[in-house]
């Protein structure tokens, strides 16, 4: 496995066709076990995964991000602090604003699974202007790019009422409750996790009510 690792890591740092095939094997061995994730993070993937991200292709960004968004969901703090360290959350934003459709998809999912962790990484996606970036997303054409921006903001707002000041003031609400209402299932669940997220919060409780009511499905 040390040796297969490293290979990878080399493919990486090569960049081209070959980081491409190395970001979707890395993703690969991380469905096959959790405990790959330690491996992956010691033979040193994540600097040139972010290094990818930021001036692959669109194929390879769109691979490197969903191989760090693998690697934070599956690997709990042990991957997200060196993903944060390395400066991947300034990356994933700028591929958020920048990317293909797919890239900011996966970016968003990314950031998602980032956000999940807390003031780890909570405060670099303030930093880096994710919330904005996330904000815009909400009203872009593709839903599985809202589903998982609605996420990422969900995610945010559970990681302490500061975030939900920051959320409503970039104009969040109105979008997710539009999801809310006209987007695909998986969409819609998304949007209703980050309004109720939003709403536990006495401070914009009548915020989220009112503009429930104000938003009406779309008409079949």
């Amino acid at each position: 496995m040390d040796e297969t690792l490293a290979a990878h890591v080399r493919a990486l740092q090569r960049g081209g066709a070959r980081a491409v095939r190395a970001s979707k094997a890395l993703s690969n061995l991380l469905f096959e076990s959790d405990d790959n994730v330690a491996l992956i993070v010691a033979a040193g993937a994540i600097a040139p995964l972010v290094a990818l991200v930021r001036n692959g292709s669109d194929g390879g960004k769109e691979q490197a991000a969903c191989a760090l968004a693998n690697l934070a969901d599956n690997g709990g703090d042990v991957a997200a602090q060196p993903i944060v360290d390395a400066g991947g959350i300034a990356a994933l934003v700028e591929l958020l604003r920048d990317g293909s459709d797919d890239g900011k998809e996966e970016a968003a999912c990314a950031l998602a699974s980032l956000a999940y962790k807390g003031d780890i990484a909570a405060q670099s996606i303030v930093d880096a202007g994710g919330i904005a970036a996330l904000v815009e997303l909400l009203r872009d054409d593709s839903d599985d790019g809202k589903e998982q921006a609605a996420c990422a903001l969900g995610n945010l707002s559970s990681a302490g009422d500061a975030y939900d000041a920051m959320i409503a003031e970039a104009g969040a609400i109105e979008p997710l409750v539009e999801l809310e209402r006209n987007g695909s299932d998986d969409a819609k669940e998304s949007a209703t996790r980050a309004l109720d997220t939003l709403a536990f919060n006495s401070d914009f409780e009548a915020a989220v009510a009112a503009a429930r009511r104000r938003v009406a499905p779309a008409v079949e």
